[in-house]
């Protein structure tokens, strides 16, 4: 279906909340609650510069930091991952188009985190273990708590942009049963 075509509602990226349930087990998605309760809050600080001045990356963000992403994200179809790299890619846009304060963009990063967390307990279990549907959680809900200001925003877009290149290195294709 369309977008704007009759019977479309638009969702947040990732798929959002359009009503009915998703099942759980390996062919519906629908993972444990509990778990991406604890993503959501992961804390853990990410370090986006490589001084004080905050005007170099650290390499690493975008070396073996996106790299290691990538691969704990393997599992996780790249048209997934392509809705919420689209969503900060636009607001990347609109951030060169007007400025907006840091409020603004903390909201914008709250509101990725949530899509994230909606979309994993969508997503196919792995039925041998060997991907972590989840852990798109874990990657966007550590930025949206480490993202303060559009700096922060910026730097965040560019792992995100390492992130999705070598995504398409790691990428496990989705067998169509």
């Amino acid at each position: 279906m369309q977008r704007g075509a009759p019977g479309h509602r638009p969702g947040p990226p990732g798929g959002g909340p359009r009503g009915g349930h998703a099942t759980a087990g390996p062919a519906g998605g629908g993972g444990g609650g509990q778990a991406i309760e604890q993503r959501l809050q992961d804390r853990t600080p990410v370090q986006y510069f490589a001084a004080d001045d905050r005007r170099s990356l650290r390499p690493g963000l975008l070396d073996q930091e996106a790299e290691e992403a990538a691969k704990k994200m393997r599992g996780i179809p790249a048209s997934q991952l392509r809705r919420f790299f689209g969503s900060v890619m636009g607001l990347k846009r609109r951030l060169e188009l007007e400025k907006r304060d840091a409020d603004f963009i903390r909201a914008e990063m709250a509101f990725l985190k949530a899509a994230a967390a909606y979309a994993a307990k969508r997503l196919p279990r792995a039925r041998d273990g060997d991907h972590d549907p989840d852990w798109i959680v874990n990657f966007l809900a550590r930025h949206a708590n480490a993202v303060k200001d559009e700096k922060d925003f910026l730097a965040f877009a560019r792992h995100f942009e390492a992130v999705m290149a070598y995504h398409k290195c790691f990428e496990i294709k989705q067998r169509r049963d």
